[in-house]
Order: C-alpha cells, then sequence, then structure tokens
C-alpha cells in the first residue's frame, strides 16, 4: 500500500456539500496535511499536492485503485472537524473586522460633534463669541447639521458652516427659513418625524423652552446609529415626564443633557431627567459659558452617581469613545 499523489483544483472551503471532501483546503488543514507555499491560505484558484491519501483511496499490490468506503463514524469525525475549521475562521474574521469607534467631541457651550467615523454631525454650533469655543467656525468640518432650535447660542455659526461645507441642515422648518436662500441641503423635519440618514434614524422630539424663530417649535433628538448607540440629545429643555416614555421606547446609551439651570433644567432636574430616560451615561452641557448657568460638573458627577447614574464630564476641546 502506498499514497496516490495528485495534483487537483482545491474544492471550495465554504460548500457545504464539500464537508467530506478530503480535498477540502479544511479538511487538509485539519489533518496537518495541507501545503501551499504560495499561498497564506486556502484558495481554490490554486492547486496543491497531497502528501498522503485523504480521500480514502488505496492502491492494491497489482496497481488497481480501490475506494475503501470510510465509516459512519469515520464520517462524523470528518463532519466535526471541518465545522470546527469553519467556525474558528468566521470568529477569527470577525475579531479581526475593522471596528470603527465612533467619537464624541465637545467644542464648548452646547456645541458638539458626532463623528461615526464616515459620517461627522455637528450639533447646534454656537462657535463665534463663545469663551469657551475649542475651534473657530471656519475650522469645523461637517457633514450634517443638526439644530435644536434658533437661539444665537445654538444656530451660531450654522449659516456660515453650511455655506462652507455644504452639510445637510436637520432643523424644524422655521428655524430653516432663517438660512441664507443660496442654500438647498436641508432635512426639514417636525416632532415626531423620523429621519432615515445613512448613519441611522435621526427621531425629533419635543423639548420644553422657546425657539428663536417664529411659529417655530424647540426640538431635541433621538438617534439610533446603525451599529452604534443610541443618543438622545435634548437640547435646550425644562424636565418633563415623556422623558419617561422616551426611556420606554428606546435603550439610550448616552443622554446630553443641560445643567445650567436659568435658561434650562439645573443639576437637580437633570439626573431625574437621567433616570426618567434610563439612560447608561449622561453627558452634561449648557453651563459655565456665562455666570448665570454656572455650576460645578465634578459635584453633579458626584450626586449623580449617589443616584446610579454615570456621568461623564467632557471639557471644551476634549473627545472621548461612544
Amino acid at each position: 500500500m502506498f499514497a496516490v499523489h495528485r495534483e487537483a483544483a482545491i474544492p471550495s472551503p465554504l460548500n457545504p456539500l464539500n464537508l467530506l471532501n478530503p480535498l477540502n483546503p479544511a479538511t487538509q488543514w485539519l489533518h496537518g496535511r495541507y501545503h501551499n507555499p504560495r499561498a497564506k491560505g486556502p484558495s481554490n484558484l490554486r492547486t496543491f499536492r497531497a502528501k498522503a491519501p485523504l480521500n480514502f483511496r488505496t492502491l492494491s499490490a497489482e496497481g488497481a485503485v480501490k475506494e475503501a468506503i470510510p465509516s459512519p463514524l469515520n464520517r462524523l469525525n470528518l463532519f466535526i472537524r471541518n465545522a470546527a475549521y469553519f467556525i474558528k475562521n468566521y470568529l477569527i474574521s470577525i475579531t479581526n473586522k475593522e471596528v470603527s469607534i465612533m467619537k464624541y467631541t465637545f467644542l464648548g457651550h452646547a456645541c458638539f460633534k458626532i463623528d461615526t467615523g464616515k459620517e461627522r454631525l455637528l450639533f447646534d454650533p454656537f462657535l463665534t463669541g463663545n469663551g469657551q469655543a475649542a475651534v473657530t467656525a471656519d475650522k469645523v468640518r461637517c457633514d450634517y447639521i443638526l439644530l435644536s432650535h434658533a437661539h444665537s447660542d445654538h444656530f451660531g455659526d450654522a449659516n456660515e458652516i453650511a455655506l462652507r461645507t455644504g452639510a445637510r441642515v436637520v432643523a424644524i422648518p422655521e428655524v430653516i427659513g432663517l438660512f441664507s436662500k443660496s442654500l438647498s441641503n436641508f432635512q426639514p423635519m417636525n416632532l415626531g418625524g423620523t429621519y432615515h440618514a445613512d448613519f441611522g434614524d435621526v427621531k425629533m422630539v419635543q423639548a420644553f423652552h422657546s425657539c428663536g424663530a417664529a411659529g417655530g417649535t424647540p426640538c431635541g433628538f433621538i438617534i439610533s446609529f446603525k451599529d452604534g448607540p443610541v443618543v438622545y440629545y435634548s437640547g435646550d429643555t425644562a424636565l418633563f415626564g415623556d422623558m419617561k416614555l422616551f426611556g420606554e421606547l428606546y435603550d439610550i446609551d448616552y443622554a446630553i443633557l443641560p445643567i445650567g439651570d436659568n435658561y434650562t433644567m439645573g443639576p437637580d432636574d437633570a439626573i431625574l431627567a437621567g433616570k426618567f430616560l434610563k439612560a447608561k451615561h449622561v453627558i452634561p452641557l449648557h453651563y459655565n459659558t456665562w455666570p448665570v448657568i454656572s455650576q460645578n460638573a465634578e459635584s453633579f458627577k458626584t450626586k449623580a452617581k449617589e443616584e446610579g447614574l454615570d456621568v461623564i464630564v467632557v471639557r471644551p476641546g476634549e473627545t472621548i469613545d461612544l
């Protein structure tokens, strides 16, 4: 008895019909007999020379080829080994897959940017005249501008940035009406509506505040990112009961809330809002820009922790992973 050496095309290791085929690279690999110096891994476009008989063929003393019939136990064993090979390589493929980490950058006051790795979302871009601003308006790069309302400390540099970048503006119609007539890249929305964007779904929800645009209403956003977190940005708002409903309808990972008081809810109400929302993390903003909204973010974080809330304090110019 001696081995048959042969050269043959490698069957696809992904074809279920080849699970029991001894020429399958999976089988060769599992038995330690696969060798192809021209490739790092199995390829059905290359050929190999088997080092030992794997298709149960043997030669009699007269040289006649005979087909040995493997036992059911051997076939089961071969099937299990092939399945293990596929599972192993699948796990390797998903663990080695490049994962894009979403980033949150606080730019000061109520302006922040979320970078998905593909798209850049800019919120309430008040930068010029903002003593906290971590960047000037002419340096900002974005693909979307989301506006909660039209007060100057939120609308800010939106028009200039939209003109320069061509970013799509997401806002209620009355706020969109404040932009230059030469702009046309808008996504008008209203409360309760959902915008299905490339990066995920944007739900526009109510906020309790004034708007700054005649006939308009303030809003917040609940964004369900594709393969990413759920982020709620309340915009300027008071505490309100429907935040409980948001917490029931959405599994909110990050709630971005104002804590400055006077114009919006203060720290105590923001803690209650975080509990209503069942948020995993709370990121505070809209504080310390002026004395009237002066707050101690670390004290807020400590008190929130006592209530079971995780607060992430992000300073202007800092970036965190979401």
